[in-house]
């Protein structure tokens, strides 16, 4: 872990390597350090510089490519891959055996087991933005069931359910 950075009140389980320049845990705007608990499986293998704030849980045999970022309260399963450039901002749920190819955009999604996004796949949340109600009456992200494969650039809008 040369010239990465552990907050308070993680777990990185046996067997995992972090790269340089890795920050886990990192606090929310709001919260102080160590308030929120970070688990990280055994086996993971989380490249240089990527992000991983504090509240989220992730299985074993986790990856990332170079410079992910993952905001709080995101569940990501057992044997998931995000490769590099790839965002997670809070409250996705990601299943088992996913992948999530480079320069992905994830908000309030929930994705079933044995997922495939291409490059680029941006999923989105709010249905008005910028208009003046306040975004959370309306904001809700897609889902998407188990085994689905979504090709490269595809932009999915928010409340969109793709099925199995």
């Amino acid at each position: 872990m040369p010239n990465s950075t552990i907050f308070p009140n993680v777990k990185v389980g046996i067997g995992s390597t972090i790269e340089e320049g890795v920050i886990i845990g990192l606090p929310p705007a709001g919260k102080k350090a160590g308030k929120l608990k970070t688990i990280i499986g055994k086996n993971a293998y989380i490249r240089a510089y990527t992000v991983i704030y504090a509240g989220v849980k992730i299985g074993n045999n986790f990856q990332t490519g170079s410079s992910v970022l993952i905001r709080e309260n995101n569940e990501i399963g057992d044997d998931v891959v995000i490769w590099h450039g790839s965002t997670l901002n809070p409250d996705n749920k990601v299943g088992d055996s996913t992948r999530i190819h480079a320069g992905c955009f994830l908000e309030d999604v929930t994705l079933g087991k044995n997922i495939f996004l291409g490059p680029h796949v941006i999923f989105t949340n709010d249905p008005h933005p910028l208009v003046p109600i306040d975004f959370r009456q309306c904001w809700k992200g897609a889902k998407v069931g188990s085994g689905a494969s979504i090709g490269a650039n595809v932009t999915v809008l928010p409340h969109v359910f793709i099925g199995k």
